[in-house]
Formats: structure tokens, C-alpha cells, sequence
């Protein structure tokens, strides 16, 4: 997990995925490497996207810090939820397939 929070954050510390696109796709690959090794340890699908579940409400909790300590960042906040919300779906499919492609699922 650590190393995928590393690849996560970098991809949201870019503002436009389209300008810049290898962070997100580095942090896809991990996330779908994460799933792939979920999957072999015996971890249910539904605990694997409780822990993302789980990762990005620490996230934007600690977004939520860090507003709150400076005021002048809270006109960045709606533009950090949408990226948080494109970004985490990104990498929640990921690893999801990754995890079924571990499978050998479907069937």
C-alpha cells in the first residue's frame, strides 16, 4: 500500500491528467499490481475497496487539514474533490481488474 499511496498522490498533485498523464497511468499500474497481489493473498473484493474506500477518506481528510490551516486554499478545495473523485474511481477500477485478472475471473 505505501507504495501505491506514493504513485497516488503523485497523480493528484498533477491538475490535468490530460496534460500530464503518466502519473495516473504509474498509479494505475500499481493499483492494478495491488489488486493482482490482494487477489493471491486471499482478500475478498469487497475488502479491497473498503481499503480505497478507507484511503481516500484520509486523503481528503488530510485535503480538509490543510484548508483549514490556510483559508486562502479553500477556493482550490471543489477543484481537489472533482480530482479526488476522478482519480480514486481510476484507480478503483485498476485494481478491481486487476484482482479479477488474478482470478482468472470471469470464468
Amino acid at each position: 500500500m505505501p507504495s501505491l499511496l506514493t504513485v497516488l498522490l503523485a497523480a493528484l498533485a498533477i491538475a490535468d491528467a490530460d496534460v500530464d498523464p503518466e502519473p495516473l497511468a504509474a498509479a494505475a499500474t500499481e493499483a492494478t499490481e495491488h489488486g493482482r497481489v490482494r487477489a493471491v493473498e486471499g482478500f475478498p473484493i469487497g475488502v479491497l475497496l473498503a481499503e480505497f474506500h478507507h484511503l481516500r477518506a484520509e486523503v481528503e481528510a488530510a485535503v480538509l487539514r490543510i484548508v483549514e490551516d490556510d483559508p486562502a486554499a479553500t477556493s482550490t478545495l471543489a477543484e481537489m474533490q472533482s480530482r479526488l473523485t476522478s482519480t480514486f474511481g481510476t484507480l478503483a477500477v485498476a485494481t478491481a481488474e486487476g484482482w479479477a485478472a488474478a482470478l482468472d475471473w470471469p470464468h
